[in-house]
């Protein structure tokens, strides 16, 4: 395995006062934006992974050369 070091990058992200109290009055407000992010991250990349596999239903349903070898899905590998 190898491990590798993210690159980390510091940016001032305008938010409301409020929004800052009440991330504050949490604990740890910085750890709350990463996760925040991070979900947002993951949430994007399954809507374009979804939105990719809806876009290619109609290929799949009707090229038949695309799904050529599915009767082998069951079949032993020697």
């Amino acid at each position: 395995m190898i491990a590798t070091r993210e690159k980390t990058v510091m940016r001032n992200i305008p938010i409301e006062y409020g929004q800052w109290e009440y991330l504050r009055a949490g604990g740890n407000a910085t750890a709350e934006i990463k996760q925040a992010i991070a979900a947002y991250i993951k949430e994007q990349k399954k809507q374009a992974l979804q939105a990719a596999a809806l876009a290619m239903v109609d290929d799949y349903s009707n090229d038949k050369e695309l799904i050529a070898f599915t009767a082998l899905d069951d079949e032993p590998i020697l």
